[in-house]
């Protein structure tokens, strides 16, 4: 009986377990960061990290690029002193740059709403809505948070790590245990 009861110990112990706790506070920390993300129609747009440079010392765009690019790399350099004026940028869904600035709350509400309910989802262990939440999430971000950013592409990839982790994870079953107790009840004598 002891046996039996210690390998079951044993393969309970060995079993993974779900961090619950830090898979809420992670969602916590992104709903929290939601007004730090740029929206891709900010009136200023920040540079994606390194703006190329101006002027007469700017190089010429790189003759591998496809036409337009070079283009649009050759129309920057002309501006020069001028790139307040006029902002070029390349957008997958133009229609996120027609979003005025209560849309914009209301797409940041719509996020943050979406992480929260994804970790209400956690906490009820709730695997299905868990996943749709965070699939939401992405969505929303991908359609109208500029990604290039980085505290932006920093909270993408976690959203996808998050999704990507399993709620549910099979336990042992310690039937042979409770088999063994139960023998050893039947057992007269002892």
């Amino acid at each position: 009986l002891r046996r039996v009861i210690a390998r079951d110990i044993e393969r309970l112990k060995a079993a993974p377990t779900v961090d619950i706790t830090g898979i809420a506070l992670k969602l916590d920390q992104l709903a929290a960061g939601t007004e730090s993300w740029p929206l891709l129609s900010d009136p200023k747009p920040q540079a994606p990290s390194a703006a190329p440079p101006v002027g007469p010392d700017a190089a010429l765009p790189s003759p591998g690029l496809p036409w337009w690019e070079r283009w649009i790399e050759r129309l920057r350099m002309e501006l020069g002193e001028y790139r307040d004026l006029v902002r070029l940028r390349q957008v997958e869904t133009p229609d996120a740059l027609l979003l005025a600035p209560q849309q914009q709350q209301l797409v940041r509400l719509q996020i943050r709403l979406r992480l929260l309910n994804a970790r209400q989802a956690v906490l009820a262990r709730n695997d299905r809505l868990y996943r749709a939440d965070l699939l939401e999430a992405q969505a929303l971000m991908a359609r109208y948070v500029d990604v290039r950013q980085p505290a932006a592409a920093a909270a993408a990839g976690l959203i996808k790590q998050l999704s990507a982790t399993p709620l549910s994870v099979d336990v042992p079953q310690i039937n042979d245990s409770i088999a063994a107790v139960r023998a050893a009840r039947a057992t007269p004598g002892r």
